[in-house]
């Protein structure tokens, strides 16, 4: 059961990495922050919209599946 949840998460960090490697070709400012000229552009909000449904996804199942963290002795 652990190894399938695990897959699953895996899976959905993967999904989470791809988006936000999508988001990352476009242009910064020298402050590293995107220019609003970028932000209304239709290719950054399609960007933007899938890694905010990718991040949620991932956000929702580690609050349903919690992650094994290992107790200190």
């Amino acid at each position: 059961m652990a190894n399938r949840i695990e897959a699953a998460r895996q899976i959905l960090r993967t999904d989470v990495d791809r988006t936000s490697a999508a988001l990352q070709v476009f242009p910064r400012n020298a402050m590293g922050i995107t220019p609003d000229s970028v932000k209304v552009s239709p290719e950054f909000k399609t960007a933007k919209a899938a890694f905010d449904r990718a991040f949620a996804q991932l956000r929702n199942f580690n609050s349903a599946y919690k992650p094994e963290r290992r107790k200190r002795a």
